[in-house]
């Protein structure tokens, strides 16, 4: 199975992450908007997604800073602690056939923590049975299985590893249990699916949402199946396919920008540390060479929607399921490619395997979304608060009816402030 594949992001909740001190319940649509002033924790939001995701590594400086035992009005960094841990927690839907396969209900809670200079590991919640015996027998060696077999008087056919494992999870899952967190398998964390992200911000924006496109590209290859020899071997099929994938965005590039005469996209892998660099050097017509980032901020633009406009392709032609993250997108677009790339996402969406978050300060894209889909970001003493409208709420149902009605747009609505009261972060 691909990974990725039937397993679909819901919700998340962060905790102790960057400027979000906590957050529950964040459901990831298609698309969710993202909105609010610089700075209130939008791309910590995204940021944390990628986290949960296998796509961010944290630092030391990425905890909340805590506020406990710090005297009020004492705003020195290096005075104040950081929280303990650091968390993010998904709720997934898995299909049928990948619950069966991963042992677990198709209504799956999975997280990633990081605690004080640990490293960040993966638990999911599960039974947890109250024999210990029976707790995190997994990746213990076939000697030590053999024993706790015999110590449990478990009958086993063969006693190699994989049918020792088998009979002790069967066991493990008749034992009298409690609701807890655990350690997740390997194989649950690589069925999480593919992240897409895209940041159109700093001098080299365009070559990066090349590379990052190129990037979720290279995750679907690496995991396809028909793979197969040395390194080296593997480094060149991997080229091959990315080149291929390069051709792809060099089509988009050309028609969005018609005066660049000849585009290059070079793609280069080392397996021993991944998809390592991409060079993209454009001509004008006159053939003067260019490197994409020394080009202005026009052409790079043009060039950000070839390239989403590719990764429309990309996820049209797979079956595994994907979150694509656009960070402030709508920064360098003006407002007839903010169109167009509203129309892109709508298309991305139309796949029933995408789940989008968008950061956005844009109109025309808080417009083109139902009100339940936007959620507002603000800073509440130094820590990022959420306004939302739950899908299922009569709040919800009643801006919907009224935006409906009226013709009016979601943008006027929230400009009027035209809210109903109810609990705190509803």
């Amino acid at each position: 199975m691909m990974i990725g594949e039937l397993v679909k992001l819901i919700s998340v909740s962060i905790r102790g992450f960057r400027s979000v001190e906590a957050l529950e319940d964040l459901t990831i649509g298609s698309p969710t908007l993202l909105t609010g002033h610089n700075n209130a924790g939008k791309s910590a939001i995204l940021a944390a997604i990628q986290f949960l995701l296998r796509s961010y590594d944290l630092t030391d400086r990425y905890p909340t800073f805590s506020t406990n035992g710090v005297p009020e009005g004492n705003d020195e960094d290096h005075a104040r602690p950081r929280v303990a841990e650091t968390l993010v927690e998904g709720a997934f839907l898995l299909s049928a056939a990948e619950a069966a396969e991963l042992g677990c209900d198709r209504d799956l809670k999975l997280r990633r923590i990081k605690r004080n200079q640990g490293d960040a590991k993966y638990e999911v919640l599960r039974a947890i049975p109250d024999d210990t015996r029976l707790q995190d027998f997994e990746t213990q060696s076939a000697e030590y299985l053999k024993n706790l077999i015999d110590e449990l008087g478990i009958t086993v056919a063969r006693r190699v590893k994989d049918d020792m494992i088998s009979a002790l999870t069967e066991a493990a899952a008749n034992a009298p249990s409690t609701l807890g967190w655990a350690v997740a398998s390997p194989a649950i964390v690589r069925a999480l699916p593919r992240v897409a992200s895209f940041d159109l911000g700093g001098a080299s924006a365009a070559e990066t949402v090349i590379q990052s496109a190129l990037k979720s590209a290279y995750d679907a290859h690496i995991n396809d199946d028909s793979l197969s020899g040395s390194v080296r071997e593997l480094e060149i099929e991997l080229e091959k396919r990315l080149s291929k994938d390069a051709e792809h965005i060099v089509r988009h590039i050309r028609e969005r920008c018609p005066d660049v005469g000849e585009v290059r996209i070079l793609p280069s892998v080392n397996l021993r540390s991944s998809f390592r660099e991409v060079e993209v050097s454009l001509a004008t017509r006159e053939g003067e060479n260019v490197h994409l980032r020394e080009t202005g901020a026009g052409k790079s633009r043009r060039v950000a929607l070839a390239v989403w406009e590719f990764v429309t392709d990309l996820v049209g032609r797979s079956d595994d399921d994907v979150v694509i993250l656009y960070d402030e997108p709508d920064t360098h677009l003006d407002y007839v490619r903010q169109r167009a790339f509203m129309t892109l996402v709508r298309e991305q969406c139309e796949n029933p395997n995408v789940r989008m978050v968008i950061a956005t300060h844009s109109m025309n894209l808080i417009d083109g979304v139902d009100i339940a889909d936007v959620v507002h970001i603000r800073h509440e003493d130094h820590r990022t608060a959420v306004d939302r409208l739950s899908d299922e709420s009569a709040v919800g149902k009643h801006l919907g009816a009224i935006a409906a009605s009226l013709g009016l747009r979601n943008t006027v609505l929230l400009h009027e402030r035209l809210f109903v009261g109810g609990r705190r972060g509803d």
